[in-house]
């Protein structure tokens, strides 16, 4: 072979050497960017999901707060301290009330419903009255309890010559609170 053929073979395997070497590089390269590009789209989507995982956490922080803030005062408002530990016997204390105070109807009760930790007593008031204001008065009253409270199913009112039979149904219901503080 002559020396120009042999130069010239020199240069065309250097120039192929140099671009397969280009090319190669070149492809490790977009190779590269690609996987840094997804390790970004990536980074970025665990950051977003990150982010949210942290509003999440203080929204749960901000509800638990509300949640022990509420228990907080409803403790206060029923004061805990000097309910009956008896929850039957709360409830016998009301039936006893509501009989002194409401002399003019007659009050019967069922015995009592226990479910979960609540204790409800059955009770139908009746009787006659005279005027729509007694019977409003009388329901206004029973709405005031709150420990134990007085849940009324139903309302009757019957109107005769001058006179209004009333009927009431309903419950006196109250919360076992000393089962629900020991758990």
């Amino acid at each position: 072979m002559s020396e120009y053929k042999q130069l010239y073979h020199r240069k065309v395997t250097r120039y192929f050497k140099s671009m397969v070497f280009l090319l190669t590089a070149f492809g490790l390269f977009s190779l590269g960017s690609t996987a840094s590009s997804r390790y970004v789209d990536y980074f970025k989507s665990a950051e977003r999901e990150l982010e949210q995982s942290l509003n999440t956490i203080m929204r749960l922080r901000i509800e638990s707060n509300k949640i022990a803030e509420t228990i907080a005062n409803f403790k206060t408002s029923i004061e805990v301290d000097k309910l009956p530990h008896n929850p039957e016997a709360a409830i016998l204390s009301v039936y006893d009330e509501l009989k002194n105070k409401l002399k003019k109807l007659t009050i019967d009760f069922s015995p009592p419903k226990k479910s979960a930790n609540i204790i409800e007593l059955p009770i139908v008031i009746k009787g006659t009255i005279n005027d729509l204001d007694f019977a409003y008065n009388v329901m206004k009253f029973l709405d005031s309890y709150y420990y134990p409270f007085i849940r009324i199913d139903k309302v009757s009112l019957r109107f005769k010559d001058n006179a209004i039979d009333l009927g009431l149904n309903g419950s006196i219901v109250t919360y076992d609170i000393n089962m629900a503080l020991a758990e």
